[in-house]
């Protein structure tokens, strides 16, 4: 076939499936549509299928009469005018893409009254953008957006749809994420006229506990950070249950799934939970004109320019949050300022509760480099818009009601050599004395390798390691450091080797090599910004889960128990073993007394 050049109509299919890829994605530029235009209330409308009709209304600034067929021809915008506009984008939209997408796809009715004019106006739309008139309408001020027969002009995208039901849940949670991000406008979602989810004008606690439930409420914990021109606030839940749906992040505003910025949230609270799907809504903001957020049609990517440093300050600001003694509780919420019992037996003193350089840490002795990427993103604007993120003068404090136990109490006794069993104020303890141990020996060995060169055990034979080319390229660049780390990988006629690894784990490894490549990936994918450390510490852990006392073990001094559990209310994150289970819980003497018909 020969060269030609595609029909107008071929170009604006290919961009539409670009940008519209189901309902929801058309639901998704609608409301931001709106949010753009100054909407103080928006309201949505589904048909259960949501391809059939969904309309969208809000009460902004709305278009003019003029302006409206413009509106919908591809890359017509009124949010940029020049090249050098891209370089700090302060809108969610701004391509001019979708309005001329969504009418490629579908019947389109569009009606707006712009707040200086007397009477509204009125396109339909089939399809097309040049045959159409405007006609005049009466309605109130704001823009009204129908959307019908969603993909009739391209049905082959219709037959990839999903089951109605999944596309419903795909646009409701499109809506609640959107919603989220902006608690300052009230949000109403129909299912053919019938309310199904309603947020009013709230502060930003509100509207994410609104979002996320109760159960995230009730053991949430406060973001609030600042280094230089980056910001970080918001909620994460690390007791609540693990769900990767209920996690949103966002950037200037702007609801993104950033690989960078999602690795440093997983990261962060990697010691702590169990899965990495633990709750969160985090805010973040940088300069503007250090994020490229124009790299992906529908605007859910961004290009960093200094990707190490705004890593290593997410990370490190929640980390700071991770680490607790006793951790977060579900049974006993405690606060961030909890400190140990002063009266802790000095024959088990434990490493400092104080939480450690996490600066120095959590970037592999690189300060330098990142805090020179730091003072070069306060060159520019300290933010990419001019509306404040919300809630950040709303961040919650620790309530009144919180309670903050001083200790977990005096051990009473063991259950089938597993679980020690202890009374406190509260009622009665139970703590998986395993987990604990592990947790303690864990926290220990970080600080006793913290100041120490790491001593290494040489294979009595080397071991060749398959890794990806990605994972090639971190071996070289890299080599030293996992030297450092007590890996010695060695390139020999082209092949990689492992020779030697760190000598406390020479007796409780069993497959080295499988370790090795798992640290060498994680290097490929994030980079010097966080890997040593992390490497470090997954060969820690694995070290202390080996240590640890384990079950049917009966053979416990009463003595010896207290002293563990004083070890407990000194050691950070206590109250999670290594691989993020809880290491003990409470049940409360009035459920007891509850239980048993007391006091009724």
């Amino acid at each position: 076939m020969p060269i030609q050049r595609l029909a107008e109509a071929v170009i604006s299919m290919i961009a539409a499936g670009e940008v519209v890829e189901r309902p929801a994605s058309a639901l998704k530029e609608l409301l931001e549509n709106s949010i753009d235009g100054g909407a103080s209330n928006i309201t949505a409308d589904l048909s259960p299928d949501t391809h059939t009709r969904m309309l969208v209304k809000d009460d902004g600034q709305g278009i003019m009469a003029d302006d409206l067929i413009l509106a919908v021809q591809p890359h017509a915008t009124s949010k940029l005018s020049t090249a050098t506009d891209l370089e700090s984008i302060k809108t969610l939209g701004f391509r001019g893409e979708a309005l001329a997408s969504i009418a490629a796809l579908s019947n389109l009715v569009i009606k707006s009254r712009h707040q200086n004019m007397e009477q509204g106006s009125k396109l339909k739309l089939s399809g097309s953008w040049s045959k159409e008139k405007v006609r005049q309408c009466v309605m109130n001020y704001g823009t009204e957006i129908l959307v019908q027969d969603l993909f009739v002009h391209a049905p082959a995208r219709r037959k990839f749809l999903r089951k109605p039901a999944t596309e419903w849940a795909q646009c409701e949670s499109v809506f609640r994420s959107i919603a989220i991000g902006n608690p300052d406008i009230s949000f109403t979602l129909m299912r053919n006229g019938k309310q199904r989810l309603s947020f009013p004008k709230q502060n930003h606690k509100q509207r994410t506990f609104d979002i996320l439930g109760k159960k995230f409420a009730e053991t949430a914990q406060p973001v609030s950070a600042s280094l230089g021109p980056l910001r970080l606030h918001g909620f994460v839940n690390v007791a609540g249950p693990a769900s990767p749906e209920r996690q949103y992040l966002y950037l200037n505003g702007r609801n993104i799934n950033d690989r960078i910025l999602r690795q440093a949230v997983r990261k962060a609270f990697t010691d702590v939970a169990r899965e990495a799907s633990i709750p969160y809504a985090l805010f973040i903001e940088v300069p503007g004109q250090a994020i490229d957020v124009n790299a992906h049609p529908a605007k859910m990517e961004v290009r960093f320019r200094e990707p190490h440093a705004i890593f290593s300050f997410v990370y490190g600001a929640l980390t700071k949050i991770a680490n607790q003694p006793l951790g977060i509780n579900p049974d006993i919420p405690i606060t961030a300022n909890f400190t140990p019992n002063p009266g802790a037996d000095s024959q088990w003193t434990s490493p400092s509760t104080a939480p450690r350089n996490h600066q120095e840490s959590f970037i592999g002795g690189s300060n330098a480099n990142v805090a020179s990427a730091i003072a070069a993103l306060s060159r520019y604007n300290s933010s990419a818009s001019d509306k404040p993120l919300p809630g950040v003068l709303d961040t919650p404090q620790a309530s009144e009601d919180t309670k903050t136990p001083v200790s977990l109490g005096r051990a009473i006794g063991v259950l089938h050599g597993i679980y020690l069993l202890s009374e406190n104020e509260s009622g009665m303890v139970v703590i998986d004395i395993h987990a604990a141990h592990e947790r303690i020996l864990y926290e220990e060995f970080k600080d006793q390798t913290n100041t120490k060169k790491i001593q290494v055990q040489k294979l009595i034979h080397k071991i060749e390691l398959g890794l990806s080319p990605q994972a090639l390229d971190a071996v070289v660049n890299y080599r030293a450091k996992l030297a450092d780390e007590g890996f010695y990988v060695r390139n020999t006629e082209g092949v990689e080797s492992l020779e030697a690894i760190p000598a406390y784990l020479s007796s409780h490894l069993a497959d080295p090599a499988k370790l090795a490549i798992e640290a060498i990936e994680e290097l490929a994918t994030i980079g010097e910004a966080f890997s040593p450390t992390q490497l470090r510490n997954q060969l820690l852990s694995t070290a202390a889960c080996h240590a640890a006392v384990r079950g049917a073990n009966t053979h416990f001094k009463l003595s010896d128990l207290d002293k563990l559990l004083r070890r407990m209310e000194k050691t950070l994150n206590s109250g999670k073993c290594n691989h993020g289970r809880f290491t003990w819980r409470v049940l409360r003497l009035q459920a007891l007394d509850q239980s048993f018909e007391r006091h009724q």
